[in-house]
């Protein structure tokens, strides 16, 4: 690979990366915002130890079901079979299913 084809390798990861960190950050400034908005609605006084607690936990909350949803869309598709109530899993190649 010549250096200029590493050159440009390097380049578009490194923006790939920074759309990453990016997209990041602006996901936890929006979760941050939602989470505030709930302990405010909720009647916490911002600038409060129990506003500050209030937030810690929405933040969590949120966390908590980011995760689950992602869970959720990991599991693999099963199917069961109907005469016999065997539990079949997809092949490695996701094309057909083993009992």
């Amino acid at each position: 690979m010549s250096n200029r084809s590493r050159a440009l390798t390097l380049i578009v990861l490194a923006v790939t990366l920074a759309g990453c960190a990016e997209l990041a950050s602006h996901e936890r400034q929006q979760d941050l915002q939602v989470a505030r908005q709930s302990c405010a609605s909720s009647g916490f006084a911002d600038g409060t130890p129990q506003f500050a607690q209030c937030v810690e936990a929405q933040l969590a909350l949120i966390a908590d079901e980011r995760r689950r949803a992602l869970e959720e869309t990991a599991t693999p598709p099963t199917r069961v079979q109907p005469d016999s109530g065997e539990l079949c899993l997809p092949t490695a190649a996701g094309l057909s299913f083993t009992c």
